[in-house]
């Protein structure tokens, strides 16, 4: 009997290690770096849909240019390969897939605003599709910060000077200006790309924090089987589920929390009311950029039955009050001062990125979400106007 418990306990412990072993992704990456002899790549592993890497690995180029770096990755997913020392602009996104690669690297000037640096420029001379459909990861992800950053804050420096209407027509002229590129973005990688193990990973990346559950639903529709089966894309898919649960109609979740006097605020007491609930926070800027619409309706439909509910994502009880002064915020706001991380009723809310609106009905159900500008105004209006014909 001991016998036989030994080997069952064994055989639970190999096969254990074997699929232990199963489940690494391996990597080889081989390439050449002109004028490259004695510089230090840094292999960095990317996660959970941000640009936070872990370092993983690191090759110095040999005497002849060459480089070669080998190991394994616990899941499939992607990173970059860049210089490890800082003194060289530009990267090369991986993805691990179990396939190897080869990379042509070469000396580089870049522009970076009125400064020159050195860069590297990253050739894939062997490749599979999955290669470059990573490369295109980073590549929409960058070119949506860039335009976000710089029109969000020039709409910022905009309302603050000339609070106005047609500031306000500005600043949905810059949101709609950038909802249409990022539109263009995602449909042009599905059009080439959808039938790749990557596509999940450029939704978990680009569009989890962007786009309405309905619309988010249409693009996981279109991958391929393949996709769809992925561990990747099984997580994308539960995600999405996640948030469709949170679709007009559905009851909004209760949450209490803490205003900047120090009482507790419940959504529950605002039962009877229209609430539009803000999820924003003293440093987003396309938040702050929103700010002069809402007010505008919150002016407008206040004493007709509107509240408005500020939840803050910020961890600082100083830069939370602070902005709530600056900004004239007249409305109700509360926050957990925990961060979007780790902020519950950001959680409950599936909150992945800001600003974030629900419109919330007198019966505590959601009519509607994830509108901004003149849709946002348009749809309060249209809620009033039907309540006040009702009573």
């Amino acid at each position: 009997m001991k016998k036989t418990f030994i080997l069952f306990y064994l055989g639970v412990l190999i096969t254990l290690a074997h699929n232990s072993v199963l489940a690494q992704i391996p990597y080889q990456i081989n390439g050449k770096w002109e004028n490259g002899t004695g510089k230090k790549l840094s292999l960095k592993l990317l996660s959970a849909g941000n640009m936070t890497g872990i370092s993983i690995d690191s090759a110095t180029v040999a005497p002849d240019g060459t480089f070669s770096l080998e190991g394994t990755v616990k899941e499939m997913g992607y990173g970059t390969l860049s210089d490890a020392n800082g003194k060289y602009q530009g990267y090369r996104v991986i993805f691990f897939d179990g396939n190897p690669i080869e990379l042509q690297l070469a000396d580089t000037i870049i522009q970076m605003g009125k400064q020159k640096k050195n860069g590297i420029v990253f050739h894939l001379t062997k490749g599979n599709k999955e290669q470059k459909a990573s490369q295109e990861i980073l590549r929409f992800f960058s070119d949506h910060f860039i335009r976000s950053f710089n029109n969000a804050f020039a709409s910022v420096a905009l309302e603050r000077k000339n609070n106005t209407q047609h500031t306000t027509d500005s600043l949905n002229a810059v949101i709609t200006q950038i909802e249409k590129a990022d539109k263009e973005g995602i449909a042009n990688f599905f059009q080439t790309y959808s039938d790749c193990l990557a596509a999940p990973f450029f939704m978990e990346m680009n569009m989890l924090k962007e786009l309405p559950g309905s619309e988010l639903q249409s693009w996981f529709n279109s991958l391929s089987d393949k996709a769809k089966a992925s561990p990747k894309g099984k997580e994308i898919e539960d995600i999405i589920r996640k948030i469709n649960l949170l679709s007009p109609g559905a009851t909004a979740p209760n949450f209490e929390l803490t205003t900047p006097d120090g009482k507790q605020l419940s959504l529950k007491d605002f039962r009877g009311h229209i609430v539009l609930i803000d999820f924003w926070a003293s440093w987003c800027a396309p938040c702050l950029g929103e700010m002069p619409n809402l007010k505008a309706i919150y002016d407008k439909y206040h004493t007709k039955g509107l509240e408005v509910i500020g939840v803050s994502m910020d961890n600082s009880t100083t830069a939370w009050t602070k902005a709530i002064e600056r900004e004239v915020l007249p409305w109700h706001h509360a926050s957990s001062l925990k961060g979007m991380q780790h902020c519950p009723v950001a959680e409950s809310y599936q909150v992945l990125a800001i600003p974030k609106l629900y419109i919330i009905g007198k019966d505590g159900k959601i009519i509607e979400k994830d509108l901004r500008g003149k849709a946002l105004a348009d749809k309060i209006e249209e809620i009033i106007i039907k309540n006040t014909s009702n009573q």
